[in-house]
């Protein structure tokens, strides 16, 4: 036997679904974000990802560092040439990340190797194979471990 749900529809109901349409009218009349807003916010975003996507990875630049680097603003931080060529190349995979997905290039594992080529070596560098060593996520700051996954 399977069971069918019993629907009552009194005032109080009726009155709910008016409310959700009457904002619903609402919402589809406020204007969508300028193209340019857009354009920023998702700038923004991108910086914001690669900046902590690299920093768990124990990426020592700061936020303000990360954008200045994608924007150009400064390429060189003394001591840290490691973590600018990072940031440099996870930026550059993002950005082929989403060309690819606008294109909608099918997920494979020669792509997936293509990326992780990109973010450890650069857009120029041959795909890599998978990692066969342990690997540990550790604090930039103490040096401490933070991650050591199973072997």
């Amino acid at each position: 036997m399977i069971w069918k749900p019993v629907y009552e529809f009194n005032s109080t109901i009726a009155r709910a679904l008016m409310d959700i349409e009457a904002a619903k009218t609402v919402v589809e009349k406020i204007p969508l974000l300028s193209p340019a807003a857009q354009a920023e916010l998702r700038h923004k975003a991108r910086v914001r990802s690669t900046h902590y996507s690299t920093r768990i990875e124990g990426n020592r630049l700061t936020l303000k560092e990360t954008e200045e680097v994608i924007t150009h603003k400064k390429a060189n931080f003394h001591g840290r040439e490691r973590d600018v060529n990072e940031v440099r190349n996870y930026w550059d995979a993002l950005l082929k990340v989403e060309d690819w997905a606008a294109k909608k290039v099918e997920l494979s594992e020669d792509l997936i190797q293509r990326l992780h080529t990109f973010v450890e070596k650069g857009k120029r560098a041959k795909p890599t194979k998978y990692r066969d060593g342990q690997n540990v996520i550790r604090d930039a700051a103490s040096g401490g471990i933070v991650y050591l996954p199973p072997e």
